[in-house]
């Protein structure tokens, strides 16, 4: 799991179904426990993820290295961001699994790029 390309498709993969279900299917964070899906916050936040995953398929067509390692830097802080979240009450603890899963993509694209050479 070497291939920093490879660790751009996952992410970009994972942000274009979330944007998906947002949009499509935003009930099924009901479950997650979150509160009230029914606002336009929601769908917005569908649409704003899948333009971030338009981005990364940009990006990985392009291959553009500099790109992978800005999202390095970009999604490192969030699992910390997330856990000052639930600390506060003001998110679910599923946050914590959704920041964790972020922060390890960010760390195998960090890594496969470091493995690669790109990394200064």
């Amino acid at each position: 799991m070497r291939n920093s390309r490879l660790s751009m498709q996952v992410f970009a993969i994972y942000l274009a179904s979330l944007s998906l279900l947002l949009i499509v299917y935003p009930e099924a964070f009901l479950l997650l426990g979150f509160g009230d899906v029914s606002g336009p916050f929601v769908p917005t936040l569908g649409y704003v993820l899948g333009a971030l995953a338009f981005f990364y398929f940009s990006a990985i067509r392009e291959n553009a290295r500099h790109f992978y390692r800005w999202t390095v830097y970009a999604r490192l802080p969030l699992l910390p961001f997330f856990v000052l979240l639930v600390i506060l009450k003001t998110a679910p603890p599923i946050m914590l699994l959704i920041g964790a899963w972020d922060t390890l993509c960010a760390i195998w694209t960090g890594y496969a790029l470091r493995h690669e050479g790109e990394w200064f």
